[in-house]
């Protein structure tokens, strides 16, 4: 099976960097979670804000859904979370995350799913510009 595949994205960003909004779109297989012969439409929109120096707020929404007859697959997400930088480059983590699904595919359950994430995060120093 042939499949033509592509996307797109905008990204803004708010001065001084104190927020970033984006939509994606992508349209093809989808097989980060199943494997499935299927064409599938997503699109997400994200946006991000720094409430102060140390802490960002983020939140996001997506839709999913095969292209073609039924039976298909859809997904709605919803997500939220807060950061906060309590030493250079370590990180205090809180989100939330809403996840409706349709599925037609025995290896997928249908249904809602809430998950809450708390947690510590390490991001590593960016590689220097004679590295990129």
């Amino acid at each position: 099976m042939k499949t033509t595949a592509g996307g797109f994205s905008f990204v803004k960003s708010f001065k001084n960097d104190q927020g970033n909004f984006a939509i994606a779109y992508t349209r093809g297989r989808t097989e980060n979670n199943f494997i499935a012969a299927r064409v599938g439409d997503l699109l997400q929109v994200l946006y991000s804000q720094h409430l102060q120096k140390r802490l960002v707020w983020n939140n996001g929404a997506g839709y999913y859904r095969e292209t073609g007859a039924d039976p298909r697959n859809t997904g709605k997400t919803l997500d939220s979370g807060l950061t906060y930088e309590f030493a250079p480059r370590f990180f205090l983590t809180a989100q939330y995350a809403y996840l409706f699904q349709k599925a037609d595919l025995p290896e997928l359950l249908s249904g809602t799913r809430n998950t809450v994430i708390l947690g510590i995060k390490w991001e590593p120093q960016p590689l220097g510009p004679h590295l990129q």
